[in-house]
């Protein structure tokens, strides 16, 4: 999540296949994001104010979920190049 939030933050767009990243890069100024470190691993926050950048923050964490659960990134739109 840091190295994601760097590029982010430099408005580095990475290559993926993902309906959510492209509209979260484009954005970067426009939503907060917060990553915190915890005894079991990390907490992330990300807010909006703009319902369109809300609906792709959580559709993020949907693939987000998804891909942690094990299922194939392919199949969630999730490949990174």
């Amino acid at each position: 999540m840091s190295s994601m939030y760097g590029h982010v933050s430099q408005l580095a767009e990475v290559t993926c296949m993902s309906d959510s990243l492209p509209t979260l890069f484009r954005n970067a100024n426009r939503y907060e994001r917060r990553l915190a470190l915890t005894a079991n691993g990390v907490s992330v926050t990300e807010t909006s104010d703009d319902p369109r950048l809300t609906a792709a923050i959580r559709a993020h964490a949907r693939e987000r979920a998804r891909r942690d659960a094990g299922h194939d990134a392919q199949d969630d739109g999730w490949l990174i190049a």
